[in-house]
C-alpha cells in the first residue's frame, strides 16, 4: 500500500534492505511464523525477504486484469491519484514503474482499483494504456529511450536497493527504466551483470587503461575489487 515498500533480509526494520515493491505490486505471502508485524514474502521474481504488514494488503482486485478495461504503467517519476475525477484529496502518490488496473476511462483520466479496496482517479498523462493483459513492446532505438529515462534520476537522492525519485540507486534505476520500455531487467545487481549480451572490454597497449570507444548509451558499466574482481560492487549507466 506504500508509493514503495522495503523488503527486508530479516523480520527486523534496522535490517539490511533487499530490495523495495512498488505500489500495487502483487506479491506471494508464505506462512512461515515471523517477528510481530512482519510477513515473509515473495516477488513476482522470485526474491524473497520480509515486508511489514501495513505495507500488506489482502484486496487482490486491484490486481485482477479481468476486472479492468485497461492496464497502466506509470511511465514518468511520479503520479498522483485523487478521489474524484476534478477535484478530491490525495489518496496516493505513485512511482515510475507502478502497474494499476483501470475499469473505465474518459475525457483524459481514468478510474483506477487500489489495494485499499478503494477506486480513485488519475490522469492519462505520464502513463502508458495498455489492454489488462497487454505488455510494453521494445521500440526501435530503445537504448535512447532508456537512458532518457534513467536521466529523469539525475540529482535524486541515493538510496541502497532504493528505484524512485525519493531515493534511487543505480541498479533500481536500470531495473525501473528498463521495465517502463518494455525490456525484463532484474531489480539487482548481482542479476542485471548476467542479463543482456556482455561487452568484451579492450585496455589501449601503452596505457593499460580501458579503451572506452566501445561503449554506447544504454550500456550498464559493472565494477568490481580485487581480488574476486568478477564480483560487482558498483555500475553505472
Amino acid at each position: 500500500r506504500s508509493t514503495a515498500a522495503d523488503l527486508y533480509e530479516t523480520a527486523d526494520i534496522k535490517a539490511r534492505r533487499l530490495a523495495q515493491v512498488l505500489y500495487n505490486e502483487p506479491v506471494e505471502v508464505t506462512d512461515l511464523q515471523t517477528t510481530y508485524g512482519f510477513r515473509q514474502v515473495i516477488l513476482q521474481d522470485g526474491l524473497k525477504g520480509f515486508m511489514r504488514e501495513n505495507d500488506l494488503s489482502t484486496f487482490c482486485d486491484a490486481v485482477e486484469p479481468a476486472l479492468a478495461l485497461n492496464k497502466l504503467v506509470v511511465a514518468t517519476g511520479s503520479k498522483r491519484i485523487m478521489s474524484h475525477a476534478k477535484t478530491g484529496t490525495l489518496l496516493a502518490e505513485v512511482m515510475m514503474g507502478t502497474v494499476l488496473f483501470a475499469d473505465y476511462r474518459g475525457d483524459g483520466i481514468s478510474r483506477v482499483l487500489l489495494p485499499s479496496g478503494e477506486s480513485g482517479w488519475i490522469s492519462d498523462d505520464g502513463l502508458i494504456i495498455l489492454p489488462p493483459t497487454g505488455e510494453i513492446e521494445p521500440v526501435a532505438n530503445g537504448a535512447r529511450y532508456f537512458t532518457t529515462t534513467a536521466l529523469s534520476f539525475l540529482n535524486v537522492t541515493l538510496l541502497n536497493r532504493g528505484m524512485t525519485v525519493y531515493g534511487a540507486s543505480i541498479p533500481g534505476i536500470a531495473h525501473i527504466s528498463a521495465a517502463v520500455n518494455g525490456v525484463a531487467l532484474p531489480r539487482l545487481m548481482a542479476d542485471q551483470i548476467d542479463s543482456g549480451t556482455a561487452v568484451p572490454l579492450t585496455h589501449d597497449p601503452d596505457t593499460q587503461l580501458v579503451e572506452t570507444d566501445i561503449l554506447q548509451p544504454g550500456d550498464l558499466l559493472f565494477f568490481g575489487q580485487a581480488p574476486d574482481s568478477a564480483v560487482p560492487i558498483k555500475m553505472a549507466i
